[in-house]
């Protein structure tokens, strides 16, 4: 009896054990399910780390693309300029692919813009200097092309050395 007079009522050993049994059971079937999704995860794998960003400049689109293109926002223009640009095309596709270059020159007294057709033949490299006959300045240009499968690097040299 308790101090107030009200007697303690314990439940029999038997109901304690069907609820220490109850408990066993979930506490086994959680640890079970866990052990289960471990082991899916283990044989599913990771995906494979995403490309690079930086990287994605050098891409080539796929020769099906039906249009490409690529530019270059400095370079110093003119011959005999400080840092002459030669950009290198290549054609990884079996066909000729047309294009284009367009430059524009900041001469420090007004902007000229100069237009040429281009065309890289299959499987080859070709090279343009965009801005070799244009007044002394800085220039950009742009390459645009009619079809995919192009890949472009660009090389500078000057009296100061070289970069591509």
């Amino acid at each position: 009896m308790t101090p107030k007079g009200h007697a303690v009522v314990r439940p029999s050993r038997q109901v304690s054990e069907r609820v220490a049994g109850r408990r066993l059971a979930v506490v086994v079937a959680v640890v079970a399910v866990l052990v289960g999704a471990a082991l899916v995860d283990r044989a599913v794998g990771q995906p494979p780390p995403p490309a690079p960003s930086a990287l994605s400049a050098s891409t080539i689109p796929v020769t099906s693309a039906s249009a490409s293109s690529w530019y270059c926002a400095g370079g110093t223009t003119g011959a005999g300029a400080q840092a002459n640009t030669t950009v290198y095309v290549t054609n990884t596709g079996n066909g000729t692919v047309p294009g284009a270059v367009s430059t524009t020159v900041n001469t420090g007294k007004a902007s000229v813009s100069f237009h040429q057709a281009i065309s890289v033949p299959a499987r080859s490299t070709i090279a343009v200097n965009p801005g070799i006959f244009a007044p002394m300045g800085y220039g950009a240009s742009t390459f645009t092309f009619a079809g995919g499968g192009i890949g472009v690097s660009q090389a500078a040299a000057g009296p100061d050395g070289w970069t591509t």
